[in-house]
């Protein structure tokens, strides 16, 4: 249970969340504008007893590279954390100084930080407990337990961040040890067995923790609970360690079944401590009533975790072990993962975190889809709901099975549930037969020129023209099985027809080109390059000629680019023959990944375009807004124009405005229209009046 809020108090909030929680609850809504913002604000307030060196939060914040203006760039992320002191009903100037060359967080005598009370309780459940008050002991061990459970800034990554984690954990074993002593002292053998079963799956790899468990079980006339502890023991150190049980171990289980009675009691302490199976991994508080149900189905299934954080992939193949799932692996990457599986038997399902470092997990979603890695995946992280819900529909859309969502920290009943829910694929077996079919229907439909496109239009905010379109693939008849949309790529990387396509796209778009022109629509048109195809050194002069036989302008033909692509080798090659040859470029989803200036600076862009689950609902979240202007501004500097994909809603429309993005597109604006359509449409259109208009 967590410290409540007197009538006063104010409280900065550093574990599980951050955020300022006054008693009146006047700051409701106040939230840190981004990433930056969040990490000086954590930095500073867990470190508010002394001055925080600039140098030390421009390493925080810059680890790999710092760049030129990082002074300046550092006034202003601590103008931002004044701004949400002030919001929050703290004095900025008072509360926020300069000292020596650094800044602290100089916080009013009323305002608690949650890692203090963390520190301070557990030291006071200690003296409590020697002084042999052991009720006293145990709640404020509990207490000490739950908080330090919380994650702390588990969107962020860096060596200060490691140290409070490596404390936290630490903290939290200790707390959950304490409280299983105080317990017994209390004579509460059920709850102490509740609470040493929480630690032994805290620290799985020390023998201390499952000894103790072993005692308590013995203590409370558990003979058979005893033995199964001991048994968990020896093949958890078996399985991970490769080593059998200590001598000191197999002393504490022959001493608690010399003392444990031979008839274990009605409801057994092991029936309670099965109970906790259900709670966090890493949380306090009090257990379920009940143990999670454990379906037979599950032992036939196969699981993959790819998550980067080592505690939390323990924790998950753990809690995976403790409800029965037969076949068990992890990764601690998308880049692992996929090493892995190109050597291994498919899994049934994978359960992905989704913000890694490298390859991020909604990239490594994508590339399980296009090569058939696995049946069904489950989007394990603590991001945004419905950002993990978009993410969700993205894997659907590549013809993943999706579980769901599983928002941290992990329980063994959510996932009992979700994998209840898995359903075998049919006919598994003909999978890759099927996938050749597919592929020479391909073939077929790029040799009769079956394949067709749509387009969406792009829309010119300051001018309220429709300024570009951008094409999308579309066929009828390419025979069955018929080939996702987003699989088509995979397909034609692996069958080599990458450039074949992209030629055929060209001729199309070159054609509408023509067409427009004809009916006195000057639209630009925008084409999608595989990633496959900035490998082909011969892109730029083949696309130039399509251009040329079919009188087109390249300055009207912008390339459209994954950041993914730029990885390529020789792709920055590619992109500025493309660009001496009168092609735009323009990179996508901005916003998706980490990207700095002088990244984007490197490559001759003409225009960027914002990730469309950034933008779409975006108008509900300060946040979200925040760091939407924060990529505009970016682009501001390198003078390259923005588009804001996404665009499925007004409010969406109307923030675009806001934030001075010059262009949008999404189903707002309107979805992809057959080439005859767009001349018309785009004659049509008028930008949508403001509320204050109509």
């Amino acid at each position: 249970m967590l410290c409540a809020l007197t009538a006063t108090s104010t409280r900065v909030v550093l574990l599980g969340r951050l955020s300022i929680d006054r008693a009146d609850g006047a700051n409701e809504n106040a939230s840190l504008p981004g990433r930056r913002a969040e990490l000086v604000f954590a930095y500073l307030a867990a470190e508010h007893r002394r001055v925080v060196s600039r140098d030390e939060l421009a390493d925080a914040l810059w680890p790999d590279r710092l760049p030129d203006s990082w002074a300046a760039a550092l006034r202003g992320v601590i103008s931002e954390v004044r701004r949400f002191l002030e919001n929050c009903g703290l004095d900025p100037a008072g509360t926020l100084v300069t000292e020596h060359s650094g800044y602290r967080l100089r916080l009013p005598a009323d305002v608690a930080v949650d890692l203090d009370e963390a520190r301070e309780g557990l030291a006071t459940a200690r003296e409590e407990l020697a002084a042999g008050r052991a009720a006293a002991a145990a709640a404020g061990a509990d207490r000490a337990a739950g908080l330090t459970g919380l994650p702390f800034l588990p969107h962020h990554e860096g060596e200060w961040i490691d140290r409070i984690r490596g404390e936290l954990e630490a903290m939290h074993t200790n707390a959950l040890e304490l409280q299983v002593h105080a317990l017994a002292e209390c004579g509460d053998l059920r709850a102490a067995a509740v609470v040493a079963a929480r630690l032994v799956r805290a620290e799985p790899y020390s023998e201390a923790a499952h000894q103790l468990r072993i005692g308590v079980l013995a203590d409370a006339d558990d003979r058979a609970g005893a033995i199964k502890a001991y048994e968990h023991c020896r093949d958890v150190l078996a399985a991970e360690l490769g080593v059998p049980p200590s001598a000191d171990t197999e002393a504490t289980l022959r001493r608690a079944l010399a003392r444990a009675g031979a008839r274990p009691p009605t409801a057994t302490a092991t029936e309670a401590a099965a109970a906790a199976d259900d709670e966090p991994a890493r949380g306090g508080g009090s257990p379920p009533a009940a143990a999670a149900t454990i379906e037979d189905p599950l032992a036939r299934l196969s699981v993959l975790v790819v998550e980067d954080h080592p505690f939390q992939r323990r924790t998950a193949l753990r809690l995976l072990s403790s409800i029965g799932v037969g076949t068990l692996a992890s990764a601690p990457d998308g880049v692992a993962a996929l090493q892995l599986l190109a050597g291994s038997p498919s899994p049934d399902v994978i359960i992905c975190d989704i913000d890694m470092p490298g390859m991020d997990g909604a990239e490594f979603i994508r590339r399980v889809a296009e090569r058939g890695l696995a049946s069904a995946v489950a989007i394990a992280s603590g991001l945004d709901r419905r950002l993990l819900n978009a993410i969700g529909a993205v894997g659907e859309g590549h013809g993943l099975q999706v579980l769901g969502a599983l928002e941290k920290p992990l329980t063994a009943r959510r996932l009992s549930e979700l994998l209840a829910t898995y359903r075998p694929p049919l006919q598994r077996a003909t999978a890759a037969p099927a996938g050749s079919v597919a592929a020479k229907a391909l073939v077929d439909a790029l040799g009769r020129g079956a394949i067709a496109a749509d387009f969406q239009p792009i829309v010119d905010l300051c001018s309220g023209r429709v300024g570009a379109a951008q094409l999308s693939p579309c066929w009828s008849d390419l025979g069955s099985p018929p080939i996702a949309s987003a699989q088509l790529v995979a397909v034609l990387e692996r069958e080599g027809l990458t450039a074949a396509f992209v030629d055929r796209l060209a001729a199309l778009l070159c054609g509408e080109l023509g067409e427009l022109d004809a009916a006195g629509q000057a639209i630009d048109l925008w084409i999608a390059l595989p990633d496959a195809a900035l490998a082909d050194a011969t892109l730029a002069d083949r696309l130039a000629e399509i251009a040329r036989a079919s009188g087109a302008d390249p300055r009207r033909i912008v390339c459209v680019l994954g950041a993914r692509a730029m990885q390529r080798d020789g792709a920055l090659h590619v992109l500025t023959r493309l660009r001496v040859k009168g092609f735009g470029l323009c990179l996508d989803e901005l916003g998706s990944r980490p990207v700095t200036a002088q990244q984007l600076d490197r490559i001759p862009l003409t225009a960027v375009r914002l990730d469309a689950q950034l933008v779409s609902g975006a108008y509900r979240e300060p946040a979200r807004v925040a760091v939407l202007q924060e990529w505009i501004d970016l682009a501001a500097t390198l003078e390259l124009p923005v588009v804001g994909n996404g665009c499925v809603a007004e409010p969406d429309f109307e923030l675009l405005l806001q934030v001075g993005c010059a262009h949008g597109q999404g189903a707002f604006i309107a979805e992809p229209m057959a080439a005859a359509q767009l001349a018309g449409w785009a004659g049509r259109w008028s930008p949508p009046l403001a509320e204050d208009q109509r």
